[in-house]
């Protein structure tokens, strides 16, 4: 987060501001556009990869594709799921401060 926070140019008054949901949410978008720039870079070594096994094979086997040697390029989750799971969460929280049990507070 701190690597993050200085190429954004946020203090750490900043970082403290945001709830622990926003930073969770922050993470997750990193981490996927990480996988995804993984992938974009892979792929071309694993098209020369696919040309070359099937350059080779024996006559009559299956031809190699390129998501057999990096996969399928990441999918991004959707935010309506996410936005259900929160809606969840409210809900049970809304449900334990109603029977008296203490919550923490969200910042």
């Amino acid at each position: 987060m701190a690597l993050l926070g200085r190429e954004c140019g946020w203090k750490r008054a900043d970082l403290a501001e945001f709830t622990p949901m926003q930073l969770y949410d922050i993470t997750k978008e990193v981490f996927h556009q990480k996988q995804q720039d993984w992938w974009e870079d892979s792929y071309p070594v694993a098209q020369l990869s696919a040309l070359t096994a099937n350059l080779h094979r024996k006559k009559g086997s299956k031809a190699f594709k390129v998501d057999q040697f990096i996969g399928k390029r990441p999918k991004r989750k959707s935010y309506e799921k996410q936005e259900a799971k929160r809606d969840d969460l409210d809900s049970l929280v809304q449900a334990a401060k109603a029977k008296g049990l203490k919550v923490p507070e969200r910042r």
